[in-house]
């Protein structure tokens, strides 16, 4: 069995070209950077190198060592990624989500199926960031808007797998002497204008808004407890959704003087999809069939 040291220094020997500058980047003295060539060729039971004098270069045999050393070390280097992957999924669940609630909802589903180990979820804002994420291997699953055969992993469908998560609608919280309050449902076109408070990380949900009411103002919060206190004493707008009203996961605010208006525009009516690599399915099946 070949040393991994030796191989690393047929490959640097190789683009360095020279014992001087192969030495000096292995941190390594010529003699034993020579001895170990010496080694390499009685390893390999062959002649690597051309020798003269003052000269030493890879012959036609060493050059196609070299970059059969080369292989072997990216191979190497591939699979201690993808056992330190492995273990790591072991000891943590990373996934990320296109919207909060999702992330609120699953946190205590994964605490509860995976006790002691470590849950890390991410809010991203498009569904480019959480795809390219899952397609990198930096999550073990993500929430989507789209199951996976409407996204840009619809190339290669058989490799994943998504399944529906829930529903989430949004809602204008508005007080009850406002103009839309006598409403049953409105448009996003219909708050132009208005003065809104609002988380500032709230995913795809931030852009929609922006995007979608005209000459609207936001006023953003980082922390829930202090725009839930801001609501309460105040007269501006807010937005909820089905899923905050109803779910014990989410800081809700009190609803005194105050009226819910459903928005009906397809853009903030979603449908969610838990999407991961159908080669981790079997590890978090239970996650799908909790949902």
């Amino acid at each position: 069995m070949i040393e991994t040291y030796l191989l690393q220094n047929l490959v640097v020997f190789s683009e360095e070209k020279t014992l001087l500058r192969t030495a000096e980047r292995l941190n390594v003295s010529q003699s034993a950077l020579t001895r170990a060539m010496q080694k390499l060729e009685e390893e390999c039971d062959a002649t690597l190198f051309f020798r003269s004098k003052n000269k030493i270069a890879l012959n036609e045999v060493g050059e196609e060592a070299a970059r059969l050393a080369r292989e072997i070390l990216n191979a190497q280097e591939e699979m201690l990624l993808k056992i330190k992957k492995l273990d790591a999924a072991n000891r943590e669940i990373s996934f990320a989500s296109i919207a909060p609630a999702p992330i609120f909802e699953l946190n205590p589903i994964l605490k509860s199926l995976y006790p002691g180990v470590q849950i890390k979820s991410e809010l991203k804002n498009t569904e480019e960031e959480i795809i390219s994420g899952l397609v990198k291997g930096d999550y073990h699953f993500v929430i989507s808007k789209t199951p996976h055969t409407q996204t840009a992993l619809s190339a290669d469908a058989d490799e994943y797998v998504s399944k529906e998560y829930f529903k989430e609608g949004l809602k204008v919280f508005v007080p009850e002497n406002h103009r839309l309050a006598k409403r049953k449902s409105i448009r996003l076109k219909d708050l132009a204008g208005e003065t809104f408070l609002m988380l500032s990380e709230l995913g795809f949900w931030a852009e929609i808004k922006k995007a979608k009411i005209p000459d609207a103002k936001f006023i953003t919060q980082e922390e829930s407890e202090t725009l839930k206190d801001l609501v309460e004493s105040s007269n501006l707008l807010t937005f909820v959704t089905d899923i905050a009203q109803n779910s014990k996961n989410f800081i809700t605010y009190e609803h005194k003087g105050r009226v819910a208006v459903p928005i009906l525009d397809k853009e903030v009516n979603v449908t969610f999809y838990i999407i991961c690599k159908k080669e981790n399915f079997f590890k978090f099946r239970e996650i799908f069939e909790s949902v």
